[in-house]
């Protein structure tokens, strides 16, 4: 292709600007998020893209941020109420739950409202042990973190809960079974799907949660119509990857939806 691609990191380390496949490279700073969308909106108005392809959700939140500020055709992101959507995943698992798609067992609204005095293991009977924890919100610090007994559960809670500035922390079940993740990646354009590949992710890193390194194709039409079913419900535009999880009884488990994520 004869194309320069621009390389924009968040510090001179960034994996992308490792990359050979850069031929300009520069950094935006990653502190706060107002200061790198500003800084982001210098480094278009100084490199004069033709498209910008944000990579990971702290980028996509600052291109948002500055939308209105650059050339509609230079991005291509879903309206902010659906990108907003998408970035808090107790939204996204709301509405996979109420047209039919699996969601792992949520406890979160009952251990929201468990009162300091009735934290005892027998607060935790309901729960199906193990559990995990992880924030609802994209953009903000990677908590994740798997729970097998009642005895930790409180202090584990407490500790990962402080480490949230805002937003919630999600208590649900533990999908165990096969390691791997599985996932459909879209390009959705005129509110239809013009491109959909399949994946299943074998390996990343970090090992938990972290980007895909191994991946294998994927072919399952149950899933694809699922993930297809969820982006035309909250009205995406774009490229965005739909994660499941599959249970050792063979069902799958919805994760969350990855927005400008490209599947390998």
């Amino acid at each position: 292709l004869d194309i320069k691609l621009i390389g924009i990191g968040s510090r001179p380390t960034s994996g992308l600007l490792r990359s050979d496949y850069t031929c300009v490279k520069d950094v935006a700073s990653e502190v706060d998020i107002g200061d790198y969308a500003s800084e982001l909106l210098g480094l278009i108005h100084k490199h004069c893209p033709d498209f910008v392809l944000p990579v990971g959700a702290r980028s996509v939140i600052a291109l948002d941020l500055i939308r209105s500020e650059i050339p509609e055709t230079m991005s291509l992101l879903p309206a902010s109420d659906a990108l907003h959507t998408c970035l808090d995943k107790a939204s996204v698992l709301r509405v996979a739950k109420q047209i039919g798609i699996g969601t792992p067992a949520d406890y979160t609204e009952y251990i929201d409202s468990v009162s300091r005095k009735e934290r005892t293991e027998k607060a935790l009977w309901d729960l199906e042990f193990p559990v995990f924890l992880k924030t609802s919100y994209e953009g903000g610090p990677k908590i994740r973190e798997r729970i097998d007994r009642h005895d930790e559960f409180w202090p584990t809670y407490d500790r990962l809960k402080q480490k949230i500035a805002d937003g919630m922390l999600l208590v649900q079940e533990y999908v165990g079974g096969d390691p791997a993740t599985y996932g459909y990646g879209f390009l959705f354009l005129g509110g239809e799907p013009v491109l959909a590949f399949g994946q299943q992710e074998l390996r990343s890193i970090p090992r938990s949660g972290g980007s895909g390194t191994r991946v294998r194709a994927l072919q399952n039409h149950e899933l694809k119509l699922a993930s297809e079913q969820l982006l035309s419900e909250i009205g995406y535009e774009g490229i965005a990857l739909v994660e499941y999880k599959k249970r050792s009884d063979g069902s799958f488990a919805l994760m969350e939806v990855l927005v400008s994520q490209v599947v390998v």
